[in-house]
C-alpha cells in the first residue's frame, strides 16, 4: 500500500480541469467558480477509485511488465479494492449533497462506463479507445451541468478531436513497447505503428482545423479578426513539437500527462494560450 500514491493518479486530475472549460468561454466563472471546485473534487476522486479498479483488472499483465510502476500484486487487491471504493463513496456523497443531481449521474456514469471498460472492454481493438475519449467528454458535461452553461459544438468537437490524440498517442507508446518486446495489454498487438502514426496525424489535423474556424468564428461575432488568430501560434507551436514523439525514435513518457508535466516546452504553450485567452475574454 506504500504506492497509494501512484495508484490514485495525482497528477491525472490535471485532466479535470476540462471541468472549468464550459464556464470560462461561457463567461460565467465568476458566479460558478466554487460549485464547479466541487465538482471537479468529486470527478477527481471518482477517477482516482476508478484507476485503482483498472489497476487492480490488469495485475495479471501488468506484473510482466518491467516499465510498470503501479503494479498491484495478489495480496494487495483486497485492501486497493476497499481504498476504491471508498473513494468512490467519498466521490459520489460529496456530489449527491452539494451539487444537482444530474451532475451526480454524470459521475455515476463515469464510474459505470469505466467499470464496463476494465471487465472486458479494453480488449477489443479501437472500441476501447472510445471509452477514453468518453471520460473527457463526460468531464465537461459535468462543467456545464453544475455552471448551467450550454456547451457549444466547437467545444465537443475539439475535446473530441483532443482526447482522440491523447488516447492514439498513449497507444503509439504501448505499441513502440510491444515492439521491443515489453509485455503490455493484449490489446495493443492487434494495432500497427504506422496506422497509427497516421491516425494522430489526421487527429491533430483535425484540432488545428477546426480550432482555426472556431477563431474565425469568434472573430466574426466576438472581438477583432486577428487576435483569436493570435491564440493559434502556441497551439501550432505545440503540435509541430509533438512531432518528434511520433515520427522519430524517442519513445514518450508512460502517459500523455506525464510527458505534458514534465515538458517546460509543452506547458510554456498551455501556460501561453491560456494566458491569451483570459486576457481576450475577460480583460480585453
Amino acid at each position: 500500500m506504500n504506492k497509494i500514491g501512484v495508484h490514485i493518479r495525482l497528477k491525472h486530475w490535471v485532466k479535470n480541469l476540462l471541468v472549468f472549460i464550459p464556464a470560462v468561454f461561457g463567461l460565467t466563472i465568476h458566479d460558478q467558480w466554487f460549485v464547479l471546485c466541487i465538482a471537479a473534487l468529486s470527478f477527481s476522486l471518482m477517477a482516482s477509485a476508478v484507476y485503482i479498479f483498472n489497476d487492480i483488472a490488469d495485475c495479471q499483465w501488468d506484473s510482466n511488465n518491467p516499465t510498470k510502476e503501479d503494479v498491484i500484486h495478489a495480496h494487495l487487491i483486497k485492501p486497493y479494492l476497499l481504498v476504491g471504493s471508498l473513494l468512490a463513496l467519498i466521490s459520489l456523497t460529496i456530489s449527491f449533497a452539494l451539487l444537482p443531481l444530474l451532475a451526480t449521474a454524470t459521475i455515476f456514469v463515469y464510474l459505470l462506463i469505466n467499470l464496463v471498460y476494465s471487465l472486458g472492454a479494453k480488449n477489443i481493438p479501437y472500441f476501447e479507445m472510445c471509452f477514453v475519449i468518453l471520460g473527457f467528454l463526460l468531464r465537461i458535461l459535468l462543467g456545464s451541468i453544475v455552471s448551467s452553461t450550454p456547451i457549444s459544438n466547437w467545444l465537443w468537437i475539439e475535446v473530441t478531436l483532443i482526447s482522440g490524440c491523447i488516447i492514439v498517442f498513449k497507444r503509439l507508446k504501448e505499441i513502440r513497447l510491444f515492439h521491443q518486446g515489453i509485455h503490455v495489454r493484449k490489446v495493443v498487438s492487434t494495432y500497427q505503428e504506422k496506422h497509427f502514426r497516421n491516425l494522430f496525424t489526421t487527429l491533430m489535423l483535425g484540432v488545428i482545423i477546426v480550432y482555426t474556424l472556431y477563431c474565425w468564428f469568434y472573430s466574426i461575432v466576438e472581438l477583432p479578426f486577428h487576435l483569436p488568430f493570435m491564440t493559434l501560434i502556441p497551439v501550432l507551436y505545440g503540435a509541430f513539437y509533438l512531432s518528434k514523439y511520433i515520427y522519430g525514435n524517442v519513445i514518450p513518457d508512460k502517459n500523455p500527462v506525464y510527458l505534458f508535466l514534465s515538458d517546460p516546452i509543452l506547458i510554456g504553450c498551455a501556460l501561453v494560450w491560456i494566458s491569451m485567452w483570459i486576457y481576450l475574454l475577460y480583460a480585453y
